[in-house]
């Protein structure tokens, strides 16, 4: 072959990579998951790091409601991370597969669907399971062996749970004072669950000072709980909830039709002066930063 038909060959070669390129960047773009982050300013550095720690091996593109961009394909999965993220995944993106974290079960399940599609939404909610919140108190105050709680909505529990705890249904017309006495009656804790209609900012004072009246704990569902005086809590932090949701990406979403996921990791705070003062000693020590999972804690 002559020089110049080895020049004209080394250039078609040239060009060919650069088309092959293009045309994989395009696909990968295409693909690419799209991730909406709203969430409140004093998570949000946090969510930030965790998505460039955990989604490093997912292609992706982080957008705040503020530039949200134009998808080519109806088969792309929206990740929306907090309430408003998610609200904005579900509605703007009305064909697309979503799957929402970090937020609550009961505000996922509150935004409306505005698509007749058959699209899969999907969540993976802040809110520990009862039966873990149970085990993990367990495991920790062996003395807690019964426990109460007040529900707004008691046919959601299941039997299985409401073999493991006293149920009471919520009344708004009485005094919560008495209902938790009530509940508290052959109980040795009071569990508190993400239940708005029971336990808010306005009964967290009434409901800690009644059930400390009775030298009994309160079970929290958030650090901000533990904090204001509940003995101890489960939890789950942005990056142990990204991390999982980088976990169900990779797995194949939306190849199943599960729609709540409950977090798979989580980790412990005990509150120390609160233990003390109901001479509670907890039978491990438990080191804040740690993440668990339930197998931790199965007997």
């Amino acid at each position: 072959m002559s020089t110049k038909g080895k020049k004209r060959n080394n250039i078609l070669a040239k060009l060919l990579a650069i088309f092959l390129c293009c045309q994989s960047n395009s696909i990968l773009a295409e693909n690419n998951i799209i991730v909406i982050v709203d969430v409140p300013e004093r998570i949000e550095a946090t969510t930030r790091h965790a998505l460039k720690t955990e989604f490093t091996k997912i292609e992706h593109q982080i957008f705040t409601p503020a530039d949200l961009p134009a998808l080519k394909s109806d088969d792309q999965v929206i990740v929306g991370l907090g309430f408003n993220g998610c609200k904005i995944a579900i509605t703007h993106f009305d064909q697309n597969p979503v799957l929402c974290s970090l937020l609550s079960k009961y505000a996922f399940q509150n935004i409306e669907n505005p698509s007749s599609s058959a699209r899969h939404i999907a969540a993976i909610v802040v809110d520990q399971p009862l039966q873990r919140q149970i085990n993990v108190a367990q495991h920790l105050f062996p003395s807690l062996k019964e426990f109460a709680l007040l529900t707004s909505d008691p046919d959601t529990l299941s039997e299985a749970q409401l073999r493991s705890i006293s149920a009471t249904q919520f009344n708004p017309q009485r005094p919560i004072a008495r209902q938790i006495r009530s509940a508290l009656k052959n109980a040795d804790a009071l569990l508190a669950l993400p239940d708005p209609l029971v336990y808010s900012s306005s009964t967290l004072r009434t409901m800690l000072l009644t059930t400390y009246g009775y030298a009994k704990p309160v079970i929290g569902y958030s650090r901000s709980y533990v904090e204001a005086g509940a003995l101890m809590t489960n939890w789950s932090s942005p990056d142990q909830l990204i991390r999982q949701t980088a976990e169900i990406i990779a797995s194949g979403f939306p190849g199943t039709f599960q729609s709540i996921f409950i977090p798979k990791y989580f980790s412990i705070k005990v509150n120390e002066g609160i233990s003390r003062s109901l001479n509670l000693a907890p039978q491990r020590q438990i080191d804040t930063s740690a993440t668990f999972v339930d197998g931790d804690f199965q007997s």
